[in-house]
């Protein structure tokens, strides 16, 4: 067992500071006291009074009201110490992330590139779904699992942040490809708890796109495609051998215009019963709420999560007992005789 102490809400500990002027306010109370007593009562009944009143048990039970006041305190700053484990099952979907990494995603129509943006709506996606599996294909002219499916979504978030146009080096959007890596990815078997999304440009794609999303919905697995660019287009900037700022050009030297392939993009999502977004600020929610949080949760894994136990009933009993101890100790000296002189 791990025995470290923690607390859930440290910041009360800072009221145990306010023990200090209490403790002050009290020996000042006790001073003024002694001066008032002096100024109206005659020196010789001044002593029978005090003789009646023990001093070091008023100071006990000061010191037992501030002590439980101080456990109160610490009680509120909920201690924690030790952890249980709780084996927990999981539920939610299996969704796969698949992100366009060919050149044409340098183009700048996206600000700062549509790579980035691609990266960073992958990012929103999870925040949207903390409770799926989530896994990472980064596809060009080939397509690679870069993380699988895991629950553990900082770690597919650092495989993210790793994709650049130089990881995958056959050029080409082999879209075909991307889907048949998912499909291995998700296994065998049918359910409704499985999508894939996937954002790109859609420019240059294999011409098997459209029949392997076909088969892949065959599975029951729907494909979200979220196009990342302009129909308008955009130049592809990249660095020449000289390491001078570029553009990508075809065979006649004239540079390429990157266009966003928007009709593929929407026939390969609709015949899995998925559907194309557009990029937006608003593309990872709607992605999110009209088509992931459709589908039928199912069980995704058992976790094991540790968690700290709470301690603040040892405080809070301390405290009791201490203002019990306050409420019988009595400041009143034990009975005794005491002899005042009439003269």
């Amino acid at each position: 067992m791990n025995f470290e102490l923690t607390f859930g809400n440290s910041s009360w500990l800072w009221a145990l500071l306010l023990l200090l002027p209490l403790g002050w306010l009290f020996y000042y109370a006790q001073q003024q006291r002694r001066e008032l007593l002096s100024r109206l009562i005659a020196p010789r009944l001044q002593q029978a009074l005090s003789v009646q009143v023990s001093q070091g048990k008023r100071r006990m039970r000061v010191v037992f009201l501030l002590l439980a006041l101080g456990l109160l305190i610490v009680a509120l700053a909920r201690p924690r110490l030790g952890y249980s484990e709780q084996k927990i099952t999981t539920h939610g979907r299996d969704i796969i992330l698949a992100i366009d990494t060919s050149r044409s995603m340098l183009a700048t129509d996206v600000a700062p590139t549509r790579l980035e943006r691609a990266k960073l709506l992958a990012q929103d996606v999870m925040d949207l779904l903390p409770g799926d599996r989530v896994g990472l294909i980064a596809f060009a002219g080939n397509a690679f699992l870069q993380a699988p499916m895991t629950l553990d979504h900082n770690a597919v978030r650092t495989s993210l942040s790793e994709l650049d146009t130089n990881l995958i080096p056959k050029g080409g959007t082999n879209i075909a490809e991307a889907i048949r890596t998912a499909v291995t990815a998700f296994g065998k078997g049918e359910g409704t708890s499985r999508a894939l999304i996937i954002m790109t440009d859609g420019e240059d794609l294999e011409p098997d796109a459209v029949a392997e999303a076909k088969a892949a919905g065959s599975l029951g697995i729907k494909i979200f495609t979220i196009g990342i660019g302009s129909e308008e287009g955009s130049l592809i900037p990249i660095k020449n051998e000289r390491g001078q700022s570029d553009f990508v050009r075809d065979e006649t030297g004239k540079p390429v215009l990157s266009k966003l392939d928007v009709a593929r993009l929407k026939e390969m999502a609709q015949m899995t019963g998925g559907f194309y977004e557009p990029f937006g600020p608003e593309a990872a929610r709607a992605i999110v709420n009209k088509g992931i949080l459709s589908l039928e949760a199912g069980t995704t894994g058992d976790l094991t999560a540790r968690r700290p136990i709470e301690r603040y009933e040892w405080p809070v009993g301390g405290a009791v007992v201490l203002l019990v101890f306050w409420t019988l100790l009595s400041e009143r000296r034990r009975n005794r005789r005491i002899n005042v002189s009439s003269n």
